[in-house]
């Protein structure tokens, strides 16, 4: 079973999931969404995966709240934390500096 957070961001997921995967959008205190997985000599060990986009990702590291809230409650409530980090975005080869593609080109 997938547990998918209810709010904005996350909820959307939950048609992605195909036919026969049981799904249940509900409230997550921590994580986009979590499952329990096989680890090793089968344990179960729940996993917590945390859903941002470039810029979500960047706005959360300056303001505090990404090490300061959510790392810490991911880690504390999962045995394994994903951050999945979207969108399209390179680092630029001559200076260094991130780069998120804006319109066509």
């Amino acid at each position: 079973m997938i547990q998918i957070d209810d709010r904005q961001g996350s909820a959307e997921l939950a048609p992605m999931f195909p036919p026969g995967v049981p799904v249940v959008v509900s409230r997550l205190e921590f994580a986009d969404f979590c499952f329990i997985g096989n680890g090793p000599d089968d344990e179960p060990v729940s996993i917590g995966v945390e859903r941002k986009g470039i810029k979500d990702l960047l706005n959360s590291m300056m303001s505090g709240r990404l090490a300061g809230h959510q790392l810490v409650g991911l880690v504390n409530s999962y045995h394994h934390v994903y951050i999945v980090v979207e969108g399209l975005w390179r680092f630029n080869p001559n200076d260094g500096m991130l780069e998120e593609r804006n319109g066509k080109d």
